[in-house]
């Protein structure tokens, strides 16, 4: 993903924000999706966590600028995990980071 403030910086009052994590996550052992999933995030997030449940899996988006991430994910009768991401970027045009997105997957399982 390359984001662009276009070749006239003047004007230009913010950056667009761009997707640092996009967590799947899925339950154990059978797979398959996960609803009510919450996401904590600590580190240079831009907002919460945003997750969908899907067919196969539920996919959270984080969005994000460059930096160290930790994530704590819990659903209902399922035992929580955390995981700590480095979300990589780079200098852009206008001064806005250009984010590599990182993909993380996670398995939850049941409570005992």
């Amino acid at each position: 993903l390359v984001v662009s403030c276009g070749d006239d910086c003047l004007g230009v009052a913010s950056c667009v924000y761009q997707v640092a994590i996009v967590l799947t996550v899925s339950s154990e052992p059978t797979g398959g999706p996960v609803e009510n999933v919450s996401v904590q995030v600590t580190g240079p997030a831009l907002g919460p966590a945003t997750c969908t449940v899907g067919s196969g899996a539920t996919t959270c988006s984080i969005a994000g600028e460059g930096g160290a991430y930790t994530l704590t994910v819990d659903a209902a009768g399922l035992m929580s995990a955390q995981r700590s991401v480095i979300v990589r970027s780079t200098a852009g045009q206008c001064d806005c980071m250009i984010v590599r997105t990182e993909h993380v997957a996670l398995a939850l399982s049941r409570i005992p």
